[in-house]
C-alpha cells in the first residue's frame, strides 16, 4: 500500500486516514468501534465516521511516551 500524506490543515480524518496513521486495517477499526473500545473518539457526520486529527495526534503522542517509558 502507497503512504499517503494527509494534510495537517485538515481538522477532520476518515477512518481510512486513521489506518493509515495507526497503521491498522480500516476492518480492525470498525469492529473496535462496534464493540465501543476504540481509544479515540469519533463523530458520525452525515453517516460517516470521523476523528479530530487533535485527538489522533494525542493518542499518538500518549501511545509513544509510553513507548519510551518502557525502554
Amino acid at each position: 500500500m502507497a503512504r499517503r500524506v494527509i494534510p495537517l490543515s485538515k481538522p477532520l480524518m476518515s477512518v481510512n486516514e486513521v489506518a493509515i496513521v495507526l497503521c491498522m486495517s480500516k476492518a480492525t477499526i470498525h469492529r473496535s468501534l462496534k464493540r465501543c473500545d476504540f481509544p479515540i473518539r469519533h463523530f458520525v457526520i452525515n453517516g460517516t465516521i470521523r476523528f479530530l486529527r487533535r485527538d489522533v495526534d494525542d493518542f499518538l503522542g500518549k501511545r509513544e511516551s509510553r513507548l519510551t517509558d518502557i525502554g
